[in-house]
């Protein structure tokens, strides 16, 4: 049985009468806490009726309320977008690396050899070679310069390779032998000028 004023007249105070609806809700939260909890304390909990108890605060909490709701919404979809950019630019990343890779080993084997490699250059292959060049050692510049037959730009990377590094003896042996094929190159120029001084 109902002890106090029904939710209608209450809700009337609580819009119309404040003060009253305040002195009346301190007085049954003291003496009749089952009535306060179940016919009071919603008007203190829920915004949207707190909204309705002046024309002037009301709207102001309305609207306050919905710019909340809308700034969590962007929010939410900022994060989302961002998720889903630095997603795809990481896939792409794992592309680019498995593409790097794929042209790193295929440089370092036997594969490619300079009379060919001129053949099956296509614009796509030139870019994974440069960003596969940017991601590689000296030792492995110096493998991929000496296997197309650029003996001066390899010799000049085998040259940086330093002594702690796993390829310091392959870099000095590799440079050995860009030091015999200059002489053999050398000494094949001469012969030619030979023959014909002859």
């Amino acid at each position: 049985m109902q002890t106090g004023p029904s939710k209608k007249i209450l809700a009337e105070y609580f819009k119309n009468n404040r003060q009253y609806f305040d002195s009346i809700a301190r007085q049954y939260k003291e003496t009749d806490p089952e009535y306060y909890n179940t016919n009071i304390a919603p008007f203190y909990n829920n915004p949207f009726f707190a909204s309705t108890s002046s024309k002037k605060g009301g709207c102001a909490v309305r609207s306050l309320f919905m710019v909340s709701i809308l700034i969590l919404i962007a929010g939410v979809a900022a994060v989302s977008l961002f998720l889903s950019e630095e997603k795809a630019e990481k896939e792409l990343d794992k592309a680019i690396d498995k593409e790097i890779q794929k042209s790193v080993e295929q440089i370092q084997s036997d594969e490619v050899k300079p009379e060919n490699m001129k053949e099956s250059l296509k614009p796509s292959d030139i870019l994974d070679t440069l960003t596969s060049v940017r991601n590689m050692n000296n030792y492995q510049k110096g493998v991929m310069y000496f296997k197309i037959g650029e003996y001066d730009k390899a010799e000049t990377y085998f040259a940086q390779v330093k002594r702690d590094d796993p390829g310091f003896s392959d870099a000095r042996k590799k440079l050995s032998e860009i030091r015999k094929l200059r002489i053999e190159n050398s000494t094949e120029q001469d012969k030619p000028a030979r023959n014909s001084r002859k």
